[in-house]
C-alpha cells in the first residue's frame, strides 16, 4: 500500500522495538513516525531515535496507516482511530458514526475529505476529518488503496481496479479483460504523465485515465511481477516488488534497480513515499531513507522488525 502526503512522518505497519543511531542530517527531529503490527502500533516523534508503545491499540488487528497535519489515522478490524496528540490518545470511529463494516483496510485524503475502504468492499468519505461518514457505492471487492484526485476516485480492490467519476456514487471496473495485468490491485498512483497500478502480476500503465493499459513485467526490466508499491514525484516513478526498488525516469519504459550497492536492503517492498527530496522506502521488514536521489540508504530499523506482518507506510 502507498500515500504520499506534504509534511514529515513516517507510519508503517510493523513492530519496531527501536532504531539504529541516525545521523541528525539523516532526518529531522519533527518527523513523526508511528509504526503498527496487526496487533501493536508504537509512535516516534524524534525523528525515530526512540518509539513509545500506544497501549489503547493494542490487541487491535491493524491494516491501513494515514498521518496529515498532525493528525494520525490508524485503520483496524474495529474501524478507523483517530489522534490528534501524536499518538498519546486514539478515538474510535465506528458504526456509529458511519464508517461501512469489514475493517479499515485503506486510508486516503484529497482537498479536505478523508477516504476509507473496508474489508467488505464498501468505501466511505469523511467531510469533516472523521468525526462522520457518508457511504459510498460498494467496491468490486475488498479495498486495498485509494487514489483520490480532483475529478476521479480510483480504488484498488482484491477484483480490480474500481473507478468514479461522479464522487463515488458509482464505479465502474477495470479488470483483467479491459487489459489490466492482473485483477488484485495493491496499490495505485498517478501524475502529468499517466496513472499506475500495482497488481499481483506486474505494472499496468493507462494514459487515457483507465480505459485502456500497457503492462510491464520481468520481461520488460522489472526485478518481479509483485508490484506492492507505486509512488510518483516530479516525473520519477519508485515501485516497490516482491524482490525489492526499481525507479523509472520515462513514465515506465525502462527500469533501474536500486539494492544492497546503495545500502537498500532487497525483498518485499510494502510502501514508498517521498517527502521533501528524500525517499523512504519500507523493504524486508526495515525502513530506509535516502536523501541523494536513492543513490545510497541509510536504514532507521532494527531487526525487530517483522517482515510477514508489515501493512504500510504513510510520509506526511
Amino acid at each position: 500500500m502507498n500515500t504520499l502526503i506534504d509534511k514529515k512522518g513516517i507510519v508503517i505497519g510493523l513492530v519496531v522495538i527501536g532504531l539504529l543511531g541516525v545521523s541528525a542530517a539523516a532526518t529531522d527531529d519533527s518527523t513523526i513516525i508511528c509504526v503498527a503490527e496487526m496487533d501493536v502500533a508504537w509512535v516516534a516523534t524524534d525523528g525515530g531515535q526512540s518509539f513509545a508503545s500506544i497501549p489503547s491499540l493494542a490487541g487491535e488487528s491493524l491494516s491501513a496507516v494515514l498521518v496529515s497535519e498532525g493528525v494520525i489515522y490508524v485503520g483496524g478490524q474495529s474501524g478507523l482511530h483517530v489522534s490528534t496528540d501524536l499518538g498519546a490518545t486514539f478515538t474510535l470511529r465506528g458504526s456509529d458514526c458511519g464508517v461501512p463494516p469489514g475493517g479499515v483496510s485503506a486510508i486516503a485524503q484529497h482537498g479536505g475529505c478523508l477516504y476509507i475502504g473496508t474489508g467488505n468492499s464498501y468505501v466511505g468519505v469523511s467531510e469533516d476529518g472523521g468525526e462522520t461518514f457518508r457511504k459510498l457505492a460498494r467496491a468490486a471487492s475488498w479495498v486495498s488503496s485509494i487514489l483520490p484526485l480532483e475529478d476521479v476516485l480510483y480504488v484498488g480492490t482484491g477484483g480490480g481496479l474500481c473507478i468514479s467519476s461522479d464522487g463515488g456514487e458509482s464505479f465502474v471496473t477495470r479488470t483483467t479483460e479491459n487489459g489490466l495485468a492482473y485483477n488484485l490491485v495493491y496499490s495505485i498512483a498517478a501524475d502529468d504523465m499517466g496513472l499506475y497500478v500495482g497488481t499481483l502480476h506486474g505494472l499496468s500503465i493507462s494514459t487515457d485515465g483507465g480505459e485502456t493499459f500497457i503492462n510491464r513485467t520481468t520481461e520488460d526490466g522489472l526485478p518481479s511481477n509483485r508490484v506492492e508499491a507505486v509512488c510518483v514525484n516530479e516525473g520519477v516513478m519508485y515501485i516497490g516488488t516482491q524482490t525489492g526498488l526499481t525507479i523509472s525516469y520515462d513514465g515506465g519504459t525502462t527500469f533501474e534497480a536500486k539494492g544492497r550497492d546503495g545500502g537498500l536492503s532487497t525483498g518485499m517492498v510494502r510502501s514508498i513515499a517521498v517527502c521533501d527530496g528524500a525517499v523512504y522506502v519500507y523493504v524486508g521488514g526495515d525502513v530506509f531513507v535516502s536523501f541523494d536521489a536513492c543513490e545510497t540508504f541509510q536504514e532507521l530499523s532494527t531487526d525487530a522488525f517483522n517482515a510477514a506482518t508489515a501493512r504500510s507506510m504513510s510520509v506526511e
